[in-house]
């Protein structure tokens, strides 16, 4: 999860599209190859949302908590020996994890009474696919530069 604060829209394009190209970030990709960026969704609003340390906290409880009965006299160990398998896993399913993530990060914004507006995994994937030819990436950044320039003229 990734916030950017006061950006232009931009802005927000050039992210968006050096964030779908990255695909090696420092010493993993030496020890383990190639990331694939999965970007699911593009929440905009007046509010800072929920950390990465929150959504990541939730998402491995939630994984733990998968299949456990509440009403299990052991249910908090049962969550404590569960949460360090998903821990210490060596994988987890993309599709898994791309789902209890938006979850997550929806019902934190919830609970934290973070108005935003949403763009969900195929609309971004729309926006990414209008923004990965290089002269419209040009033509974005042309335009920034542009009023870069007016605003230190100014």
């Amino acid at each position: 999860m990734v916030t950017l604060k006061d950006v232009t829209a931009e802005e927000v394009l050039f992210f968006l599209n050096v964030t779908d190209r990255n695909s090696r970030y420092g010493a993993t990709s030496t020890r383990f190859g190639k990331t694939q960026n999965h970007i699911l969704g593009i929440y905009a609003g007046h509010r800072e949302g929920p950390s990465s340390l929150e959504v990541a906290r939730e998402i491995a409880l939630t994984l733990a908590k998968q299949g456990l009965d509440e009403n299990d006299t052991n249910y908090s160990k049962n969550i404590d020996e569960r949460l360090k398998e998903v821990m210490y896993r060596d994988t987890l399913s993309t599709d898994e994890i791309k789902a209890v993530a938006t979850k997550v990060f929806e019902s934190l914004s919830n609970k934290q009474r973070i108005d935003y507006l949403k763009f969900d995994e195929a609309q971004s994937s729309k926006i990414l696919e209008d923004i990965r030819d290089d002269k419209v990436i040009q033509s974005i950044l042309s335009d920034q530069i542009a009023k870069i320039g007016t605003f230190l003229s100014a």
